[in-house]
């Protein structure tokens, strides 16, 4: 209190803002998985562009998971051919090419969609927040 004077600030809509923050968790852990899904795509996408061809199989052959909830989502991506990782890794008859690390670069590559796909995440959750306000 300044100078013997008080101001008071009542907030009006304190039931609407409590709704709202109550619902956040759940929003959030659905726009995390939203943003997860897209992010294995891209890098799934970006790694196929990438990986070396001879028969086509390998790069066919990408997969991807999400699993977990909310904040341990986890996102996977990997080809189920056999011989990805001697490929990828440069081993066995691939050791004289050398290292073709494909899921490294996919992932590289898509660094800024996967942080731009989890930035919207956050955001749809404050936008959806705030229109329940």
């Amino acid at each position: 209190m300044a100078n013997g004077m008080t101001m008071r600030l009542e907030i009006k809509n304190k039931a609407e803002l409590k709704t709202a923050f109550d619902r956040a968790p759940k929003l959030m852990q659905k726009e995390m998985e939203v943003a997860m899904n897209r992010s294995v795509i891209t890098v799934q996408n970006e790694s196929m562009k990438v990986t070396p061809v001879l028969t086509g199989r390998l790069r066919a052959s990408h997969v991807f998971k999400v699993s977990g909830i909310g904040m341990k989502t986890i996102g996977e991506v990997w080809p189920t051919a056999e011989y990805g990782l001697f490929v990828h890794e440069g081993l066995g008859s691939n050791r004289f090419k050398g290292r073709r690390p494909f899921l490294e670069t996919g992932l590289n590559d898509s660094i800024k969609d996967v942080d731009d796909n989890f930035t919207k995440a956050v955001q749809n959750v404050f936008d959806e927040i705030g229109r329940l306000v």
